[in-house]
């Protein structure tokens, strides 16, 4: 097997890393090879023997030196001094086709030295949901993480019942969380986190690395960045999980599938993570855990600026207050462009919140909304759209009617209508700039859960290959995929994600 590497996170030393062996695999399988983002990765053409044993930790290429990455940070608010890559090794940096610097990582290939005690390996239906997820959010157009091939281990893992083992290999434009800085701002080693500061900039921010105030744009960079990032979320009805300051990326990708699941029936408090009992990440509270995450990653760069730390408080405020009227601003305008208004002068922020407080009321599924209203436009069926929704309203009144009528569907129609005659947008651009933001298909929860079901019990991987193959196209419907754009046929409350770990 012949990649060209070079790691260069190597070169920070080794306060920043410790050297690991990945564990070797008595009987590793192929199960998923990602031939496309293979050939991005310019990784050459190699045989499925090699693809097994070298992304499986059994072999090392010649020169390599396989590394686990330092972190510290907080998870639900506390603080863990030592988090550590217990259960991932950073193998190589490549470089793609577009001249962008990639991490090559093994997650789940066993135990390092900061495993804590714990297996470092994940189930196969961990490796499976991460595969699915990720690639799907990338070709939904979601800066991402993303999955180069599923090894199974078939080995015992022992989490609530014993179940099979598996390996996945993860590609990042890099590893450096909001927690690595964390790490060396609590051990106050302000070198390293100077030195750490400079990479990061120079990786992935080199416009500005020669700026006098390069840190504080560096923040505002990083802030604009993971904003752009869970708005998009938020656009296809995604719920992370699990957002604790080790998952948030500087170079803005999404990072852990774990817990993470897709949103039906609109609920503004949707949670779906087994570890998240208050509600910390549920759909709309992402904007405020963002907020928490960002408020202590600018805690870590403030020494690197200032020395007086009686100003510490009122800067970060002052930031938090640019985040709040940009993330606001970003969010209406999506949410505005999902419901047809483009131009700036009619964007009507009330309207989009009654509309979101009637789908909530009356249980309606996220992604089929706001694809029927494209389509409405799309197929010319505006009225068959006006009727199938008012009508939900009008059932939903018999029961309680001085409840609904407040958001009858028929007021908000109107004010929506009143707004496309005016807007100098015809409706064949509408429907065209729709269509990019309102998903055909998202991979919904039941249909990943039988995949998984399916891989680990009967060993058929058919269902996890059709849901992948599905998802390259969300934003296209046809007859084929008709199946996978339906909503389930009934809502299971207790429905719950898990870490895996």
């Amino acid at each position: 097997m012949k990649i060209n590497f070079n790691n260069t996170y190597l070169d920070l030393g080794e306060k920043f890393y410790s050297k690991t062996k990945t564990e070797s695999v008595k009987n590793p399988e192929l199960i998923k090879y990602n031939t496309k983002l293979a050939e991005e990765l310019n990784i050459e053409k190699i045989s499925d023997t090699d693809i097994v044993e070298y992304l499986s930790g059994n072999k090392v290429l010649d020169g390599s030196e396989a590394i686990a990455q330092v972190y510290a940070g907080h998870q639900f608010w506390h603080y863990s001094p030592r988090l550590w890559d217990g259960r991932a090794v950073l193998l190589w940096e490549i470089w793609d086709k577009n001249n962008i610097r990639k991490d090559i990582v093994l997650k789940w290939s066993g135990e390092t030295q900061y495993s804590r005690g714990w297996d470092g390996r994940a189930t196969l239906w961990s490796v499976i949901r991460e595969y699915i997820m990720s690639e799907a959010m990338y070709n939904l157009w979601i800066a991402t993480t993303r999955s180069l091939a599923i090894i199974s281990t078939w080995e015992a893992v022992f989490r609530e019942k014993v179940k099979p083992g598996g390996i996945l290999t993860r590609v990042a434009s890099s590893h450096i969380r909001f927690w690595t800085f964390e790490y060396f701002l609590r051990t106050w080693d302000l070198d390293s986190l100077e030195k750490l500061a400079d990479y990061s900039i120079s990786r992935h921010y080199s416009e500005i690395k020669t700026s006098e105030n390069k840190y504080e744009l560096f923040f505002h960079k990083v802030m604009e960045k993971q904003i752009d990032l869970v708005i998009d979320w938020m656009r296809v009805g995604f719920i992370h999980g699990v957002m604790n300051t080790d998952n948030m990326l500087i170079s803005w990708e999404i990072i852990d599938y774990g817990p993470c699941a897709f949103m039906d029936n609109y609920n503004k408090s949707t949670v779906f993570s087994s570890i998240d009992k208050n509600e910390r990440y549920s759909f709309m509270n992402q904007k405020y855990a963002l907020e928490w995450n960002l408020a202590r990653f600018w805690e870590t760069l403030i020494p690197l600026l200032w020395e007086d730390s009686s100003e510490w408080v009122k800067i970060i405020e002052k930031n938090l207050e640019n985040f709040r009227e940009n993330f606001d601003e970003k969010y209406f305008k999506m949410m505005n462009n999902k419901i047809w208004i483009f131009q700036e002068k009619y964007f009507d922020n009330n309207l989009v919140i009654e509309i979101l407080e009637y789908l909530e009321k009356n249980k309606l599924d996220y992604t089929d909304f706001f694809r029927d209203l494209w389509e409405s436009i799309w197929k010319n069926k505006i009225n068959i759209f006006y009727k199938k929704y008012n009508n939900i309203s009008e059932s939903n009144n018999n029961i309680n009617s001085e409840k609904n009528n407040i958001f009858e569907f028929k007021i908000l129609w109107e004010k929506l209508e009143n707004i496309l005659i005016e807007q100098d947008i015809n409706f064949q651009e509408i429907s065209d700039k729709m269509q990019k933001i309102n998903p055909q298909i998202i991979p919904r929860n039941y249909k990943v859960e039988n995949a998984i079901f399916e891989a680990e019990n009967n060993n058929n991987f058919s269902y996890m290959e059709k849901i992948i193959e599905i998802t390259q196209n969300p934003y296209t419907s046809n007859i084929e995929n008709r199946e996978y754009m339906k909503a389930p046929e009934f809502i299971d409350k207790n429905y719950r994600t898990f870490c895996g770990t």
